[in-house]
């Protein structure tokens, strides 16, 4: 396919009725009554940016060659021992931070549910340390923090000392995203340029689970978004996608992010693979 030519793609959005919504991951309680988030899917128009100078502080998003090994796709095995340390030095250096810390991280594909049937080690689609572990790809725009959950997440990573004093300075939640395996065609990954959202395109979502509850937001239509995509991403090129940046000062604080559904992908398009790891940068 030629990736240059202009594309419309299919993205997940979700209505607003006017109330913050639930995702559970766990059994709730009979009775719960929660606001489930509703699909609502948009085609809208999507840029290649491949070859123009983006940055995390304009856009939310920058686009690098990685030296890092990647790690075998599905396989958590090793991915915390080795694989963690050369992404916190790798967006350590990026960014220019003092300390990163990676504490996360999916294997993800749109053939997810292929790899629950067959051999794999493990035949669950949670990411279990020490299994073979695949996800399907995010089809719902969202971000991944809050103005709450941002700092709630420092304070649940960090010893109470230091995240006092880590609070106390600028912070950023920086995911890394790569392919794994082969180029990426079907399914990409796609960013909303941060300059064309606000604060009315956010609706606040509570993520429920047995011993605890996360606040991420989903992302309302607005005709004015901007999505942009890297096209023909490779094993050895990454993205930075800024999740949550604590400074007010104008840059780039949250970028909203899915895979679209590309009209010129074919049966015969291999599925995406692909690997992204969590992590927060900690600045002087």
């Amino acid at each position: 396919m030629d990736a240059h030519t202009p594309v419309v793609g299919n993205f997940g959005y979700t209505l607003d009725n006017g109330k913050p919504t639930d995702l559970y991951f766990y059994d709730a309680p009979p009775g719960t009554v929660g606001n489930p988030p509703m699909p609502e899917t948009r085609d809208m128009p999507v840029e290649d940016v491949r070859g123009q100078d983006l940055s995390l502080d304009v856009e939310g998003v920058q686009f690098l060659q990685t030296p890092i090994p990647a790690p075998t796709f599905g396989i958590d095995d090793g991915v915390h021992e080795t694989y963690y340390p050369a992404v916190e030095a790798f967006v350590a250096e990026a960014v220019g931070a003092r300390e990163v810390r990676a504490f996360d991280h999916n294997f993800r594909s749109t053939g997810f549910k292929d790899y629950l049937e067959s051999d794999a080690p493990s035949k669950s689609d949670v990411a279990t340390p020490g299994t073979f572990t695949v996800r399907p790809t995010a089809a719902r725009a969202h971000i991944d923090y809050t103005e709450i959950s941002g700092p709630q997440r420092v304070r649940e990573l960090m010893p109470g000392d230091r995240a006092d004093d880590l609070l106390s300075r600028r912070y950023a939640f920086i995911n890394l995203w790569r392919p794994l395996t082969h180029v990426v065609e079907e399914s990409p990954l796609a960013l909303c340029d941060a300059r064309s959202t606000g604060p009315d395109d956010f609706i606040l979502n509570y993520n429920h689970y047995a011993d605890r509850v996360g606040e991420i937001y989903m992302l309302r239509h607005n005709p004015e978004h901007r999505w942009i995509y890297f096209s023909r991403m490779s094993p050895d090129e990454a993205m930075l996608i800024k999740c949550f940046d604590s400074e007010t000062d104008g840059r780039a604080r949250f970028t909203p992010h899915c895979a679209f559904v590309d009209p010129r992908t074919t049966p015969d398009t291999p599925r995406r693979e692909s690997i992204e790891v969590r992590t927060v940068a900690f600045f002087d």
